[in-house]
């Protein structure tokens, strides 16, 4: 297993972070090349309490396909989404993992501090061990997690300091 965690501050008040935040559809395709597709399945396309994400994206450049449920959701405070359905092809072989997200945000001087944690557990069998080696040691796939999430990070920050809210 391992985890990512990424902090910033964003000049605008968490009301408007979070509103941008869960218009992932809105933000998410757009803000890093490794990013294919999502859907959102809610009543409104938005982030919510229950709804099922869809999502296809490249990871240490390893394509990956994601089913998920946004399982916590506090309103302008927390939002966490799990899948136990994830597959990446590494060569055309499907490694199964386990992953999650959760932004949190909280008020900072007119403010908003955005922290992200990120998180993938690969099988605990054999071939889930090796996986991991390999993608931690050789592709050096957290260090790339980290940069592929912070880079989404910053968007969302561009974004809502430039007025896209």
């Amino acid at each position: 297993m391992y985890e990512i965690v990424i902090e910033l501050e964003i000049t605008v008040p968490p009301r408007a972070v979070w509103n941008y935040l869960i218009d992932v559809s809105r933000w998410w395709p757009v803000s890093n090349p490794e990013h294919v597709s999502i859907e959102v399945f809610s009543a409104d396309g938005r982030i919510g309490s229950g709804a099922c994400i869809h999502l296809v994206e490249r990871i240490a450049g390893v394509p990956g396909e994601a089913e998920g449920v946004v399982r916590s959701f506090v309103e302008e405070e927390r939002v966490t989404w799990t899948s136990d359905r994830c597959v990446y092809r590494y060569r055309g072989v499907p490694v199964h993992v386990e992953e999650g997200g959760e932004w949190r945000l909280a008020p900072i001087d007119g403010g908003t501090r955005l922290t992200f944690r990120g998180w993938a557990r690969f099988s605990s069998g054999p071939f889930g061990r090796l996986a991991e080696w390999y993608f931690k040691r050789v592709l050096h796939g957290v260090e790339l997690d980290y940069a592929h999430s912070l880079r989404e990070l910053l968007y969302v920050k561009k974004a809502i300091e430039r007025g896209a809210e």
